[in-house]
Order: C-alpha cells, then sequence, then structure tokens
C-alpha cells in the first residue's frame, strides 16, 4: 500500500507527542475511511462524553481518537487500518470493566461496541441473539415481552459482553477475513486476543416470574451469619433454582451491614432453599415474587467513582472463615481504606455448587477448569473517591487479599480459578484455567490470529501466558 504521509498535527486536538504515534495515522485513515461520523478525537464534543461512558474513573484514559463501527464491514475495515499502522488500540462494549487499559488506551484508538445493538427473539429455537453493544437491561426488557430469561449480568446497567459465560456463536474479526465459530468450548471464557465479539446468540428459558430481592442484616449479627454462610457454602446438593450473592460493607457496618441478595426461579413464596437465613430478622426486606428484571434493577452500579476488585475461588472452610473475619474486623489496611474519602471496602461471596460446574460441562466444556466440589467466588470490592488515593487502596487491597490467599493456601482450602469479572489487571485470570485450556485456546487463537494482531495490538484485557 501507499505510504501515509502524516502531517505534524494529523487531527486536530492531538498533543505534538501523539502526532507522532502510529495511532495518530490509524485515526487519520479512519477519518478517511468513514464519513458517517465514526471517527472521534480529543476535539470533538462527543470524545469526552464517549470516554466517561465507562463506570469507573480509572478507566477514563486519553486516547488518540475514538471509533464507532456502525457494522462488521466497519469494524473489519478499521482492524485491517490498526494492524497495518502497527496501532494500539482497546475494545469497550458496556464499560463495566473498572481494569485501568482494559477497555481504553491511552495514546491508541478506542473501539466503542455501542452501535452493535441488535436483538432478535427465535422462539422455535428457544434462542435471542444479541449485539454486544447491548447492556442487559435492553435485553431483560425485550425478553419480558416473550416471559423467557438469559442467563446474564446481575446489574442491569453493565454490557453483555463482560458477563457472558456461556455462548453458541460469535463472529470473530480479523483483516478482511470472518469467520463462524460454532464451538462453546472456545469462547465460553475467552479471551479478546482471539478477536472481537459482535454477537452472542443466547439459549432462553421459560421463566418470567420469580421470587427474590434483597434483605439487610445488622452488622451485630455478622459472626452466626458468618457461620450460617459456610453452612449454605458447604453443602453439595443444592436447589438448582436457588442464587444466593453475599456482600459484607465492612467498612460501612452502621448503614449497610450484611447485604444479602437470594432470587429463586419459581413463583414461590419463601422458598425452603434459603430456610437458613431465615433465622435472621432482617432490617430492610424487598423479597418476594415479581419478575426477575425487576429484581435485577435492585442491583445499582457502583456509587462512587473509583473501584477496584480482587478475585479468588476458595473451598468453603471454618478456618479459612475465621480468617476473613478476622481480616475484615481487625486488619489495620481497612483503618487505611476509612481515612481516604468515602472509602469502602466490601467482602463479597458468590457460592457456587457442584451441580453448576457439571451443567457447565455437559452445555458444551469445562474451559475455566472448574472442579466439581462446592466452591465460593470470593472477592474483595474497593470503591473511593480521589484518584490520589489509588495507590493507597491498591496496597490496602492487595495487602488483605495476600493475607486470606496465603491462609488459604496454607489450610489447602484455595483453588486455581480466578473470576475475570472480579479480577483486576495484576491477576493471573488466564492461567488459572489451567495449562491444557490454555494450550487450547492458543490453538484457537493461532487460527483466528495468525499474525497475532490481537496479540501484539491489543492493549488491555486479560491475556493468555
Amino acid at each position: 500500500m501507499a505510504e501515509v504521509q502524516v502531517p505534524v498535527n494529523p487531527l486536530p486536538g492531538l498533543t505534538p507527542n501523539q502526532s507522532l504515534l502510529p495511532a495518530a495515522s490509524a485515526c487519520v485513515r479512519l477519518s478517511q475511511a468513514f464519513t458517517n461520523n465514526s471517527t472521534f478525537p480529543p476535539q470533538n464534543d462527543l470524545y469526552t462524553d464517549l470516554i466517561q461512558a465507562s463506570w469507573s474513573r480509572t478507566t477514563w484514559l486519553e486516547p488518540a481518537c475514538i471509533f464507532v463501527p456502525r457494522s462488521v464491514d466497519d469494524l473489519q475495515t478499521s482492524i485491517s487500518i490498526l494492524a497495518e499502522e502497527n496501532a494500539k488500540f482497546a475494545i469497550r462494549s458496556g464499560g463495566h470493566m473498572p481494569v485501568t487499559g482494559a477497555a481504553n488506551a491511552d495514546d491508541g484508538v478506542m473501539i466503542d461496541m455501542s452501535s452493535f445493538t441488535q436483538i432478535e427473539y427465535n422462539a422455535e429455537k428457544d434462542q435471542v441473539t444479541v449485539g454486544t453493544g447491548l447492556r442487559w437491561q435492553n435485553v431483560y426488557e425485550y425478553l419480558d415481552h416473550h416471559k423467557v430469561i438469559v442467563v446474564g449480568g446481575r446489574v442491569p446497567d453493565v454490557g453483555n459482553s463482560r458477563r457472558l459465560i456461556v455462548s453458541k456463536v460469535a463472529s470473530l474479526i480479523y483483516r478482511r477475513a470472518m469467520e463462524w465459530l460454532v464451538t462453546t468450548w472456545s469462547i465460553s471464557r475467552w479471551s479478546l486476543q482471539m478477536g472481537i465479539v459482535t454477537a452472542f446468540t443466547l439459549k432462553t428459558y421459560h421463566i418470567h416470574q420469580v421470587w427474590g430481592g434483597t434483605r439487610i442484616i445488622g452488622w451485630d449479627k455478622v459472626d452466626d451469619f458468618l457461620d450460617t454462610m459456610l453452612e449454605y457454602e458447604a453443602s453439595t446438593e443444592r436447589d438448582p433454582y436457588a442464587s444466593v450473592n453475599i456482600n459484607l460493607a465492612a467498612t460501612n457496618e452502621t448503614t449497610l451491614g450484611i447485604v444479602l441478595t437470594l432470587v429463586y426461579l419459581k413463583p414461590v413464596e419463601k422458598p425452603t432453599a434459603f430456610s437458613l437465613f431465615d433465622r435472621f430478622e432482617p432490617l430492610v426486606d424487598t423479597t418476594g415474587i415479581r419478575t426477575l428484571t425487576e429484581v435485577m434493577s435492585e442491583f445499582p452500579t457502583a456509587a462512587l467513582p473509583r473501584i477496584r476488585l480482587l478475585a479468588m475461588t476458595v473451598k468453603p472452610t471454618k478456618e479459612l472463615t475465621a480468617v476473613i473475619k478476622d481480616v475484615m474486623l481487625n486488619s489495620p489496611h481497612m483503618n487505611t481504606i476509612r481515612s481516604t474519602i468515602a472509602g469502602t471496602c466490601l467482602f463479597s461471596w458468590q457460592p457456587i455448587s457442584p451441580n453448576l460446574v457439571e451443567a457447565g460441562r455437559r452445555s458444551g466444556g469445562n474451559t475455566l477448569g472448574l472442579e466439581a466440589v462446592p466452591q465460593s467466588w470470593f472477592h474483595i470490592d474497593l470503591l473511593w473517591w480521589n484518584s490520589e488515593d489509588d495507590e493507597t487502596m491498591r496496597i490496602a487491597g492487595e495487602s488483605m487479599y495476600a493475607e486470606i490467599e496465603a491462609a488459604a493456601k496454607e489450610q489447602g482450602s484455595h483453588m486455581r480459578y480466578i473470576f475475570m469479572n472480579d479480577a483486576n489487571e495484576r491477576q493471573p485470570v488466564m492461567a488459572s484455567y489451567g495449562p491444557r485450556n490454555v494450550q487450547k485456546m492458543r490453538q484457537v487463537q493461532k487460527r483466528y490470529d495468525s499474525k497475532q494482531v490481537f496479540d501484539r495490538l491489543l492493549a488491555g484485557a486479560f491475556k493468555l501466558p
């Protein structure tokens, strides 16, 4: 191809340093190739709005430009241009990922997938196809009209590409070739190193009315509650219609305390699956029969602007629960967090049953390398106000995490798997799927990205080791 002559300042608004980067050439070519208002340089009025559409301010970086493809053809062409210019890029769907650099790139090109909003329900096949520019609220409300649901994120404002665990069909884009990969295994928790998903086809379930909601329990009950939680976690036989999410607001005990979310996928009042938790008189109780969408609407996005997560999978044991409790109540790092403006720390559990793991295997494999044993996807959530406290919060969170992790390993309750949705950029998420799964994903990657465009140029995301 002919060499593109880039002027000293190719797009108004670029800094002198940005104008010398490969991304500057790519931005010029994108603006020339697409005249339908798809390329947004820094001086464009929508540039800042597009950046700030992301959930956490820790992800508000300064790309050389933002490209919003309107079609698969646009996306194919843009990847060709980025590859030819050797330009760094990042891909953003709903903007829920709080990891710095995962969905944006300083001095690179941010690809915003917000135009991929197609949605189509096929009643005969019990499937719905959803574009990756949609958020779960869009999907749930659309499916409510058909009285069906899909497995999706519990926070409605989250983009669907971050919360999908199982999917059947994805379009993978590389240069001018578009392949259809019809294999659940390789994209059930895949890496962006393989390509860009533009739509998912999901199985629908004939569920509409459910029982569920939120109970807030006083902090003075935390000792008994942790014992009860452990009893629930350790159960090998759980009702497959029951789901529990537990958040302990350790820095806001007097205002939030214990936040217990219960969902039962049948319209049954006070299902016995949750009888263990009935021993606690809640301060607030919103549980009742309603649509799943209405239950999910109780999960708000974070009210604080800066977020960091740390994930770990553990086997539920009394010894480890005692360690987590001691860290939560007595660690000096909790006082450090409290000393920052609006510093908040949540200790959270998502109990996972062996039945769930086995169901995943029957549906298409076990990319995540999960063991079919009782386990909890434990995570520490950090939230705060000022960028000046970023490093303080990171050190405090990682220090508490390291103490819990060391105890879990010593006690034999630590498990390899790291849940991507609650992890951060310093955690080896892809390696946690196990050597055999990593090797297989590498083989898929070589097939669809033989020139390693995504491996070399994709700025963020969790990378294969």
